[in-house]
């Protein structure tokens, strides 16, 4: 080793030159000296025959020394090493003193791209340092517009990243706002999309962008930024002075709409306090915002609406759709609870008999059994009720008092009387045609089942019946466990057995009578 270190450099370089590329570096790694003295060749077989690929990794640790080595040995500067060319690699790895030397070298491909369609300037924009982004943009040849992935630009992805020292940076060096990509989206529209708003008075202040639509292809940027919630963005395009409320998008939905969709309480209260919103805008297909909250039972926003002056509350929609057509009220007849229809009756000027499809409201809250909403119904004075000919089946007809559940066969008034419900059992007593006999699966009756519960005055309601049979008064005796239930089924029954006996009495003294008049 040592007659190996004694010889000259260029014999060093000859025998270098005769050994593969393995050899020379276990030869150079071998001592230190040979080391210092062969590095020139082992930087000439990287230019030459591994594509440059210690420049990436100067770049990467950013070792100015080894790069002007490499470059001096004429390095391939655009040299592609995993994926990444030695700019990039700069960029990403915070290289400044690399990326310097190599930004002012001659030959350089700025605009270069790898697979996966990123370039430097891609790159310095993830990166996020607005110091490396403005020496890639002093070159003269950067493409400031460059189509990347997806056909994005690079101020697509500052937008994205929300990085508003980049973005304007990237405006000052003319990047246009409205550059589409692949989907036809442009960066404006993805400010308002992804709640930019300081991203868009950015934009608004460029006033040779100043348009914020300018493909058929696209959305409206308001209906963009309601959609997903971006109330900055919302409120910064309703100053704009040129804003038509009246846009719809290629659903026929114009922003209010999508505001009730997307229940977005925010937006509403921002669109609803424009001067120039029409609050009954209907979409294709008949529908206006009021219509929609009161489908949807979105309370917090049907109230709202309705204290909006000129809503129209008896407008007939649906039109278009698979349902039927209907309108508020009877949207507000079909729920359980009362908050939307009490808001809805409150409004002056509504049409509480408005009859669509041969249904009114107090028809269908009837049809489908809500009681509380019948109720309220009928506690307006106008309210009309099986009065109307061209109703498809009155309220009274349509009632079925004695249909059982199609498991256990229970009436209403069997289920009132097994829950204890007095009242509900009086309101169904009145009913001509209700049969309180009617036994369940397990040959119960009603009276057998308050028998059972020990409810006492729905008992006495029952007895109080003139249609409870013997069979029923019988049964309850047996299977009431209370005795205070017991005595009074069991005082019905012998009351009822007392007047049995006086009848029959009173019929046997009037046949004497008839055959022996002096009796």
């Amino acid at each position: 080793m040592s007659h190996i270190r004694a010889l000259p450099t260029e014999i060093l370089f000859l025998i270098a030159s005769y050994l593969q590329g393995s050899a020379k570096f276990a030869l150079a790694r071998s001592c230190k000296t040979l080391y210092h003295q062969l590095r020139p060749v082992i930087l000439k077989f990287n230019v030459d025959y591994q594509n440059s690929n210690l420049l990436g990794m100067a770049a990467k640790d950013d070792n100015i020394t080894l790069a002007r080595w490499l470059l001096d040995y004429g390095a391939n500067i655009n040299a592609f090493f995993r994926g990444k060319t030695p700019v990039m690699r700069a960029i990403k790895n915070s290289s400044p003193a690399v990326l310097t030397l190599l930004l002012n070298s001659p030959g350089l491909d700025i605009n270069l791209q790898n697979r996966e369609q990123e370039s430097a300037l891609w790159t310095a924009v993830r990166n996020g340092a607005s110091s490396t982004l403005w020496r890639v943009l002093e070159r003269v040849d950067c493409a400031v517009d460059l189509r990347h992935q997806r056909g994005q630009t690079a101020l697509h992805l500052a937008v994205w990243w929300g990085r508003i020292g980049l973005a304007q940076l990237l405006l000052a060096k003319g990047s246009n706002p409205n550059a589409n990509d692949d989907l036809g989206i442009s960066p404006w529209v993805w400010a308002s999309r992804i709640n930019r708003p300081s991203m868009m008075a950015l934009f608004q202040r460029q006033r040779e962008y100043a348009a914020p639509h300018n493909s058929e292809h696209d959305e409206p940027s308001l209906h963009q930024a309601v959609l997903h919630g971006s109330v900055g963005a919302v409120s910064l395009l309703l100053r704009r002075k040129d804003l038509d409320l009246a846009t719809i998008d290629r659903n026929g939905h114009t922003a209010l709409h999508l505001a009730v969709h997307g229940r977005r309480l925010d937006v509403v209260d921002l669109i609803l306090w424009h001067p120039r919103t029409d609050v009954n805008s209907i979409d294709n297909d008949g529908n206006t915002p009021l219509w929609w909250s009161t489908y949807l039972s979105y309370d917090e926003i049907t109230e709202r609406l309705l204290a909006v002056n000129g809503v129209d509350v008896n407008l007939v929609g649906g039109c278009g759709r698979w349902d039927a057509p209907s309108t508020s009220l009877h949207h507000a007849a079909t729920r359980l609870e009362t908050t939307a229809l009490k808001q809805l009756l409150a409004v002056p000027g509504i049409d509480v008999n408005v009859c669509v499809e041969r249904q009114t409201p107090f028809s269908t809250a009837a049809a489908m059994g809500r009681a509380n909403i019948m109720k309220i119904l009928l506690g307006i004075r106008d309210v009309e009720i099986n009065t109307g000919r061209e109703l498809m089946d009155p309220p009274l007809e349509r009632l079925q008092i004695n249909q059982g559940t199609l498991t256990t066969h229970d009436t209403a008034l069997g289920i009132a009387a097994r829950a204890g419900n007095l009242e509900l059992i009086r309101a169904l007593l009145i009913h001509q045609n209700i049969d309180p006999n009617l036994e369940n699966r397990w040959l119960e009756s009603p009276l057998v089942l308050a028998a059972k519960g020990a409810h006492a005055r729905v008992v006495d309601a029952l007895l109080a019946d003139q249609r409870m049979d013997a069979h029923s008064l019988r049964a309850a005796l047996w299977s009431a466990n209370d005795e205070n239930v017991r005595r009074a089924i069991q005082r019905q029954i012998d009351g009822r057995r007392i007047y049995s006996e006086q009848i029959v009495a009173s019929r046997s003294q009037g046949g004497l009578a008839a055959r022996w008049p002096w009796v």
